[in-house]
């Protein structure tokens, strides 16, 4: 049957919104009619990912990562061409088993099970490094922190030697090449190329674990005395590989899931050891991410097996920014309705989660600890007992987050400092749901004795003064041409309205000769060229046509900055005119130029000199019958 047809592809394309499915992976704040995001490609403090819904394209100014719904699945979860194909098939109920994998197709899976190989003796590798005699600083260090043997033992935990090549060197005569660790994320390639280094050097190891068992990747945590050149930041966890992905795996999820079903339950805490520690107390229902974020495909893994999600995490700034963001992202993930610490599927996105999975609503809770304390510092003070006290004071998600706002009023506070509290609520009110913001404003109402209508109209008021005071270079013409070669607005104007309304390219009054840009004009010539064989590109499959690069990336550039047109035949009808004008001025200049050289070298009544002249005349004649048309 051979591969998957272009219409089969296109299909599957077109019928996956592409805000809904990269709002999965990542959180997404509407931006027009644009949604706009930090890139999950490479880090940045200001967004801009931008993703254009009506185009169903992605595009990163900062990094150039950009492409459709398919091209984001292979990218951003290591997934080959059939298997992003599979994942949106299976989205929309399409059966694609009629259809041979092609033998091209193979080197997504082939890739994460050689990481997983790599993985495997990796963490062998450590486990026993840790209970030899390069360990005895790690074991001094994991008892002092009160760990068991069977703690150890159940999550595997291991010890990376301090030498530089330790791993590199116990590989090879294992069959693995310093290649296979560099694509698992275990290894480094010197700068200067002349050899590989472990990644993980002079750490405490915890393995990490896919859902069902195989070791995906690895946390690593320096020792208090560690050498400076290998403690380089207290927590290191591998990158991203074919096999390990940080925002679709949490921490102790393999060892707690059977608890965490018996009791509906689970605790995101901030690290490693809050999760061991809370395991040897008995409490073996708790999960980490791997940093702080805590991602949309986290909360829908854990939706999957409990009914209520507890955040814990420590009462410094960094912890309170953390749960903030957890309950940002829920919020807009799923959607409120019902009691403020209730969260139901089914309101913002399209997947329906109470009807796939037959489950009700899940309650998003935040456990505050003492004052400076961490889980460890309160285990250690009141044992098993205290955190179970906490658990059963845990506030909804929005409570938590209004009293945070909301706590330093004084009493007797007048409405416009109590406006002012909840100016620390704009970034999450800006970027959720209506029917979030409308459990926020209800729980406002009642705390601070402010009408609904107040709140709503003052929220409005002071996101739309923030929108106004935004700095001018997180616009996005600046982000298109920054860094990048100055180029011809009226022709970006053009190819942007054609890959708007790419019907427009039919006409005749457009060849790729009036634009002056070759990447451009290779843009709009490969326009024209489909739309006279009917054949309609996707703009990801446009950029994928493209011979060069920069033509390939304005493509994306120019789909993802695509902005509505009041009247779109009339503004294209005037670029034309426009461009008509210029090519004209710039074919008399030509002729001008030419009839100067003529009439110098062979005489002003010379045969080429009257031939030029009648084209100058022509020129001049077709530019008055246009002026007088106008």
């Amino acid at each position: 049957m051979g591969r998957i047809p272009d219409d089969m592809v296109n299909q599957l394309r077109e019928g996956t919104p592409i805000e809904d499915l990269i709002g999965e992976y990542i959180p997404l704040r509407k931006a027009g009619s644009a949604f706009k995001a930090l890139c999950p490609f490479h880090d940045e403090k200001t967004p801009s990912f931008n993703v254009n819904p009506r185009m169903g394209i992605f595009k990163c100014f900062g990094c150039g990562a950009g492409g459709d719904a398919i091209k984001f699945l292979m990218q951003h979860e290591g997934m080959s061409f059939r298997e992003a194909l599979d994942i949106l098939a299976n989205r929309q109920g399409v059966d694609l088993s009629r259809y041979e994998t092609e033998v091209g197709d193979a080197p997504g899976p082939s890739a994460r099970e050689k990481n997983q190989e790599v993985n495997l003796f990796a963490a062998r590798f450590y486990w026993s490094a840790l209970r030899g005699g390069d360990g005895n600083r790690a074991r001094s260090y994991l008892k002092e922190r009160g760990i068991s043997q069977e703690a150890l033992d159940t999550f595997r935990v291991g010890f990376a030697p301090a030498r530089w090549d330790a791993l590199c060197q116990a590989a090879r005569p294992k069959g693995f090449s310093p290649r296979d660790l560099v694509e698992a994320g275990l290894a480094i390639q010197r700068e200067d190329g002349s050899g590989y280094y472990d990644r993980f050097r002079d750490r405490v190891m915890f393995p990490i674990l896919g859902a069902e068992g195989p070791t995906v990747g690895f946390g690593g945590r320096s020792l208090p005395d560690s050498d400076a050149r290998h403690a380089t930041a207290k927590y290191v966890n591998s990158p991203d590989t074919p096999s390990f992905k940080k925002g679709r795996v949490l921490y102790g999820f393999h060892q707690g899931r059977e608890a965490i079903r018996s009791e509906r339950r689970v605790l995101v805490t901030e690290g490693y050891f809050d999760v061991i520690a809370l395991w040897q107390n008995g409490i073996r229902n708790a999960v980490a991410p791997l940093g702080t974020a805590l991602t949309a495909g986290h909360l829908r893994a854990l939706r999957a097996h409990a009914d209520e999600i507890v955040f814990v995490f420590d009462s410094d700034k960094a912890g309170q920014a953390a749960s903030e963001r957890a309950g940002d992202m829920a919020g807009r993930l799923m959607g409120l309705a019902g009691a403020p610490d209730r969260l139901v599927a089914g309101d913002v996105l399209r997947e329906n989660f109470i009807d796939r999975k037959g489950l009700g609503a899940v309650r998003l809770k935040v456990m505050d600890l003492p004052d400076g304390e961490d889980v460890d510092d309160v285990l250690r003070a009141g044992g098993v007992d205290l955190i179970r006290s906490l658990l059963d004071k845990a506030e909804g998600l929005l409570e938590h987050t209004v009293n945070a706002a909301i706590g330093g009023l004084v009493p007797g506070a007048g409405q416009a400092d109590k406006l002012s509290a909840i100016r620390s609520l704009l970034p999450v009110l800006g970027a959720s749901h209506q029917s979030v913001r409308e459990q926020y404003f209800t729980l406002l109402e009642d705390r601070l004795g402010i009408p609904y209508p107040t709140l709503d109209s003052s929220v409005r008021r002071m996101l739309a003064e923030n929108a106004r005071e935004a700095p001018r270079r997180d616009s996005m013409a600046p982000q298109l041409l920054g860094g990048r070669v100055e180029r011809s607005r009226l022709e970006m104007d053009a190819a942007r309205m054609l890959l708007s309304r790419p019907a427009l390219a039919a006409r005749g009054a457009v060849t790729d000769s009036m634009f002056l840009d070759s990447a451009i004009r290779e843009i709009i010539g490969a326009m024209i060229s489909a739309e006279a064989k009917g054949v309609r590109l996707h703009p990801s499959d446009l950029s994928d046509r493209m011979t060069d690069p920069s033509a390939a990336a304005l493509v994306l550039e120019l789909a993802a900055a695509e902005a509505p047109y009041e009247d779109i035949e009339a503004e294209f009808s005037d670029c034309m005119s426009r461009l008509h004008e210029r090519l004209r001025r710039r074919r008399e200049e030509s002729i001008l130029k030419e009839l100067e050289e003529v009439r110098r070298t062979e005489g002003e009544d010379s045969p080429a000199a009257r031939r030029l002249l009648e084209k100058k005349n022509a020129l001049l004649h077709e530019r008055q019958k246009d002026a007088a048309a106008r």
